[in-house]
């Protein structure tokens, strides 16, 4: 295994602020079981399924962590941006603000294909997580890109929750820098279901 030279773990910061991911809820892309992983297409294509909706409002009134104090941050894919005015309409929390950091991992020559591609890419990551199989971005990379807008919330914001709306790579990804492990050990941690919520922990005083 490739060790990746990391310098961008979360896990042994005291952080500011306490973080929460959201995955988007179930998507038109998902039912397809295609890959929507760039710009050209994810941006104002395959948004939430009726059901996707319901998921994302039963996961947010469920959340006790949520209320209109929250910060919001989400990606600029359509999925995302439908799952973060669902979490505004329900909480009445301010303006979801966009970054395009939390875009979906981009995987390059698979785009519109079948999603069935993603083990492939994952057995790779394991062994080299700066690999682009068939032009994909590197898991290394979506795990810098993530943990540099984390440090520059950390650098804005103070004693606030901030809830990421993401995809499920990029959350899954996120986590190992959090728990301070390799990222090309993301898949051994929980897989994100749709519209799942789960708070990122990188220090102990941060636990709930």
């Amino acid at each position: 295994m490739i060790q990746s030279q990391q310098h961008d773990s979360l896990s042994n910061n005291y952080l500011a602020n306490r973080y929460l991911g959201l995955r988007h809820g179930q998507s038109e892309a998902n039912v397809a079981e295609i890959v929507v992983s760039t710009p050209a297409t994810g941006l104002d294509h395959y948004g939430l399924t009726a059901l996707g909706r319901q998921q994302v409002n039963i996961s947010v009134n469920n959340c006790p962590l949520l209320d209109r104090n929250i910060q919001l941050f989400c990606s600029d894919f359509r999925r995302t941006m439908e799952t973060a005015r669902i979490v505004q309409d329900i909480t009445l929390c301010s303006e979801p603000r966009v970054d395009s950091r939390l875009r979906e991992r981009d995987f390059g020559d698979w785009e519109l294909k079948s999603s069935k591609i993603y083990p492939e890419i994952w057995q790779q990551d394991a062994i080299d997580p700066t690999h682009r199989l068939g032009n994909s971005e590197s898991a290394l990379n979506v795990r810098n890109r993530l943990v540099d807008l984390v440090r520059c919330i950390e650098a804005e914001m103070q004693g606030l929750t901030i809830l990421l709306v993401s995809h499920a790579d990029p959350l899954q990804i996120l986590q190992t820098a959090f728990l301070g492990i390799d990222v090309s050990l993301h898949r051994s941690v929980d897989a994100w279901g749709t519209a799942e919520i789960r708070q990122f922990v990188a220090d102990k005083q941060n636990e709930i």
